[in-house]
């Protein structure tokens, strides 16, 4: 058997390149249909079954590990975990509404439209597709890309680099700037999720919520009132604001303590069956020795500091140059 290769962030660029231009050739009829539900629900399809494509395409072809790009089999699973997702989707949404509102505001002062093209629902069959294509099938591919292929590719260079890195690829890949704030926030907490983890699954439940609310949320008058520059409006949002970011801030460390004392169990669980020594740098151990996780963190920060990875990766440094461009200029002058 071919042993299989490890991902790189090159590997993860070219999957997503070349999904986007599958997409963007794919939906060129699209663009002289006529503008209907259809149209709109395919807009948001084709890019999914894309990412889809071109993951499972490249990872066969590229001899890549299936699990270790988009880990859903591995990592920590726990009742807990799935539970604190709805108060994260809840806690982001309140935290950023007052955010997203100024920036919307201050974009319409410069002229830039900062609408989102959503279906209009208004029989049974369009609510089903509507929460099938848009509540199902981005979460599960969008964090395939994301939270699995650039996540998994950039990990090694550290927490910080990794999540901040991906939610910003993720934020400007979706080339609105209506969306551009909002999904760089909730791009950095599914990451973290999904780092702490080392399961993209609450990454994937979480994504669902927040885009089931962004279709309901509109129905709702008061929710749409509330993004009126009201002295009261203003009030009720920084007070969402606050409260929103401690819930949020008590929830990711909830999280990281229940991962920190799983990947605690797990460790002890693997010594004691394997009852093996842990060797760093191809040493040689001639006694059986197990170290505690603090002494394997230590380990690893030590090898880093040895070994310093680069500031920023081309491909990286590339991908979000010319995402950026491309923002700029559909926004400004296209």
């Amino acid at each position: 058997m071919v042993e299989k290769r490890e991902l790189k962030t090159r590997d993860a660029v070219i999957m997503y390149a070349g999904a986007t231009i599958f997409s963007l050739l794919v939906s060129i009829p699209l663009a002289f249909a006529e503008q209907g539900f259809f149209k709109i629900i395919l807009g948001y399809l084709i890019p999914q079954v894309a990412y889809a494509a071109g993951i499972f395409v490249y990872l066969r072809a590229g001899n890549i590990s299936f699990g270790e790009a988009i880990p859903l089999k591995k990592g920590i699973i726990s009742p807990l975990l799935f539970a604190l997702c709805i108060p994260i989707t809840l806690a982001v949404l309140a935290q950023d509404y007052l955010i997203v509102v100024g920036f919307s505001t201050l974009m319409q002062k410069v002229g830039v439209d900062l609408s989102v093209t959503m279906p209009v629902m208004n029989n049974w069959y369009t609510v089903l597709i509507t929460l099938i294509i848009i509540c199902i099938f981005p979460p599960i591919f969008e964090e395939f890309m994301f939270r699995g292929v650039f996540l998994s590719s950039m990990k090694k260079r550290g927490i910080k680099y990794a999540v901040i890195l991906s939610a910003l690829i993720f934020a400007l890949s979706h080339l609105n700037m209506a969306q551009l704030v909002h999904q760089f926030i909730v791009g950095v907490v599914l990451a973290y999720m999904g780092y702490k983890a080392g399961n993209i699954l609450y990454g994937i439940i979480v994504h669902m919520l927040n885009n089931l609310l962004a279709i309901v949320l509109p129905y709702w008058d008061f929710y749409n009132k509330l993004a009126e520059f009201t002295p009261t409006n203003i009030l009720i949002m920084v007070l969402l604001c606050i409260v929103g970011g401690a819930i949020l801030t008590g929830c990711l460390l909830v999280f990281r303590k229940e991962c920190n004392f799983r990947n605690k169990i797990i460790a002890y669980e693997q010594n004691s069956e394997k009852d093996k020594s842990v060797c760093y740098n191809n040493e040689t151990c001639e006694t059986k020795v197990l170290l505690s996780e603090d002494e394997k963190v230590d380990r690893a920060v030590n090898a880093v500091r040895e070994n310093p990875p680069k500031l920023m990766d081309f491909w990286i440094l590339g991908l979000c140059l010319v995402l950026g461009l491309v923002l700029l200029f559909t926004t400004f002058l296209g």
